[in-house]
């Protein structure tokens, strides 16, 4: 009777029939890249007395993935094993894949019987397999060369777009400080791709350019450069104006000018209300005649965005008042005889004034004898002053200006007001009681009578002339004559 074959035994062998295996070496990576194939070699010993019948069929025995079992971490989980018999040496070499995440995992493989799922002899040893993490990356960093004010107290610094990275540090100093400030700090994951830390600015003293300078790193990276995030720390914005080199207000007279200057600390830019001018700074600019007070205001741009400005106010004094005018003044070339006592001289149709001034001196005296007058308001625009002739002696013009003045104007002729004195006399006439008669002489003098008269005057030195005239028969005469020397 013939025997049956099973798995390379004959039936009768079965009972004592027992597969067995041995671990001998392998060679393998310890560190690969997410998703790399690589070549691991296991050599495995048949210590069974069961021969591994390799690719014929039924294919039987494999290499089976362990830890956990049949795990398909590097892409497979089953190898087949070459033909190999008893107390021969298998060596099977074959690719795996690694893992497309980033960490440490474990390779181990043992011999199985895929038939029944029995796991036979010896496994592998556990080996850990880095998968590396790839090299950090960053968009950029921020902020990018802007600005500080001193006395503030941090300054939030960015990094963007980062991958790969487990820690992102910040490496401060400034360029005052040099080295000597120098910070590394590390920053907090805002998520997203974005890194943040919080610069310390009293930590870095002194104005200029503070550096910033964000590295990245992973278990398998160190210190990759991300980008700078350099700012500059600088005085705090400011704007000053002035209004003829001061502060405070200031009080011009009307219708002139005064001089605007401004300076600025850390601005970008400056503009001056309500005139429109530009400049972070000016020395000075007139700002015109002025006719009302005006409130000059410069706004400036800070070099962080923000806004600071300044004022100064140009107070404007009064308009003065108009051109003080007058009609006339008076008397106007008349006469007089007296040598003391006063002589009133007047201004007529005076507007605009606050005061009159009457100047007088003598044709006689010259200017030595010169005084002015102050004039009364008589109302209805005329003003009165009273001349001392005793002050102004002698035969001749007795010359009188009159001037008139107001807060603003302090001198403005108004007329002439001159008159004469003249020598003077007595006229007698002697005529019969029933004639009529009118005398008349110098300087417009006329005056009418019937029969003799004594003592007409004072009159002034001249011919005179008695109408009608002398007649026969009649006692007619003037007296003195005008060649006498009068009084």
């Amino acid at each position: 009777m013939g025997l049956a074959v099973l798995g390379g035994l004959f039936a009768a062998d079965k009972a004592w029939a027992a597969a067995d295996a041995q671990y001998i070496s392998q060679t393998v990576p310890t560190i690969l890249n997410p998703g790399e194939t690589a070549s691991a070699t296991i050599k495995m010993k048949n210590t069974g007395n069961i021969v591994w019948n390799g690719p014929a069929y039924p294919t039987r025995y494999y290499l089976g993935s362990q830890n956990p079992a049949n795990n398909t971490t590097w892409g497979i989980n089953r190898v087949l094993l070459p033909k190999t018999g008893t107390s021969e040496v298998a060596t099977i070499t074959f690719n795996i894949t690694a893992p497309t995440t980033p960490g440490n995992y474990t390779f181990q493989w043992q011999v199985i019987n895929v038939i029944n799922g029995s796991w036979i002899g010896e496994a592998t040893p556990a080996t850990t397999i880095h998968i590396r993490y790839p090299t950090p990356t960053c968009s950029y960093a921020s902020p990018d060369n802007d600005y500080v004010y001193v006395g503030d107290g941090t300054r939030m610094t960015y990094a963007y777009g980062i991958t790969n990275a487990t820690m992102v540090r910040f490496h401060v100093w400034s360029e005052a400080g040099g080295t000597d400030d120098e910070t590394w700090a590390a920053g907090s994951n805002q998520g997203g791709g974005v890194w943040t830390r919080d610069i310390i600015l009293a930590s870095h003293p002194g104005q200029g350019l503070i550096n910033v300078v964000v590295y990245l790193y992973n278990s398998d990276h160190s210190a990759v450069y991300c980008d700078t995030a350099n700012f500059y720390k600088v005085s705090r914005a400011d704007a000053d104006i002035k209004a003829n080199g001061s502060n405070a207000a200031q009080t011009i007279t009307y219708n002139t000018a005064a001089t605007i200057s401004w300076t600025s600390v850390s601005t970008t830019s400056c503009s001056v209300s309500p005139t429109g001018w530009t400049g972070t700074s000016n020395a000075g600019i007139s700002t015109g005649n002025l006719t009302s007070s005006t409130t000059y205001t410069v706004s400036c741009s800070g070099l962080k965005g923000d806004t600071v400005s300044d004022s100064v106010t140009v107070n404007v004094g009064p308009a003065p008042p108009a051109v003080p005018s007058c009609s006339s003044a008076g008397p106007d070339g008349d006469v007089t005889y007296a040598t003391t006592g006063t002589r009133s001289t007047y201004a007529y149709g005076v507007a605009n004034a606050t005061s009159v001034l009457f100047q007088a001196w003598s044709e006689a005296g010259g200017t030595d004898d010169v005084i002015w007058y102050t004039g009364v308001n008589q109302g209805g625009g005329t003003w009165k002053a009273d001349v001392n002739l005793a002050s102004h002696s002698g035969i001749g013009t007795i010359f009188v200006n009159a001037y008139m003045a107001n807060s603003y104007y302090t001198s403005t002729l108004c007329d002439s007001a001159n008159f004469s004195r003249v020598k003077s006399g007595y006229i007698n006439v002697s005529v019969p009681s029933d004639v009529s008669w009118t005398l008349t002489g110098p300087n417009g003098f006329s005056q009418t009578g019937t029969g003799p008269l004594s003592n007409i005057g004072p009159v002034s030195a001249g011919a005179y002339t008695l109408t009608p005239a002398n007649k026969p028969g009649y006692d007619v005469n003037i007296s003195p004559s005008a060649s006498q020397t009068l009084q």
